[in-house]
């Protein structure tokens, strides 16, 4: 049993600031190698393109290319900050600006017709959910048949949680398929726990990639930022 876990409160925090520190350029760059990477062979133009839990828009330059985008989040600061920094990007092109769109939604429960995109983003979003199927069958309804979903998730497999079970630090244990609760508002899973979820509502997984597996800033001092992204 994982228990209850506390929602994260990004109404009153400035999620900008997690990001713009230098501590976070290693995480920052993996996340969009690897958007970029599952990106490129999909069709953009004519296409419909949603983030679900924007953030900020961080990663907005990855998808740009699509003809309408819709980013979504339930924090209206959030929001409201995604649609500063966007309008910025965009040098305040409000013919471009026409087809983007934030949306302030639960992601549980968004307020789309169904088989409405093209492809669907998350990143990060679901370590904050205790019933992360629940969100799955949410993408499911809104994505159309044959579409893209990119998802990232906390890997609970992950070498320090290794490390710390096996030297008795930690008891949750990495190895079993049951989410690894960290604090009080964040789980991390077992890929084979998120890939059956996803293909009992009819996902098929094309590819997985394993990124940010240097978080350590003992690692990123010694190693630095261009050999770990090799």
């Amino acid at each position: 049993m994982v228990g209850l876990i506390r929602q994260s409160d990004y109404e009153n925090y400035d999620y900008r600031q997690f990001w713009q520190d230098n501590k976070r350029d290693y995480e920052d760059k993996s996340e969009r190698l690897a958007v970029r990477k599952l990106l490129g062979r999909i069709e953009t133009e004519g296409k419909i393109f949603i983030d679900l839990g924007c953030g900020f828009g961080r990663l907005f330059n990855e998808y740009r290319n699509f003809k309408k985008i819709i980013l979504v989040d339930y924090s209206f600061s959030n929001i409201k900050n995604a649609r500063d920094s966007i309008t910025k990007f965009l040098n305040r092109d409000f013919k471009k600006l026409q087809d983007v769109y934030f949306i302030v939604a639960d992601i549980n429960n968004l307020p789309f017709k169904s088989e409405i995109a093209d492809a669907v983003l998350t990143v990060p979003v679901i370590h904050h959910l205790l019933e992360p199927d629940i969100f799955f069958r949410e993408v499911a309804r809104i994505i159309k048949n044959g579409g893209c979903f990119i998802l990232e998730y906390a890997n609970k497999r992950n070498m320090k949680n290794i490390l710390k079970f096996l030297s008795g630090i930690i008891r949750q244990s990495p190895f079993n398929s049951l989410p690894f609760k960290v604090g009080d508002t964040i789980l991390n899973f077992h890929p084979a726990f998120i890939r059956q979820i996803l293909e009992s509502i009819g996902f098929e997984v094309l590819k997985e990639i394993s990124v940010s597996n240097f978080r350590l800033a003992v690692l990123k001092k010694i190693a630095g930022l261009k050999f770990l992204l090799m």
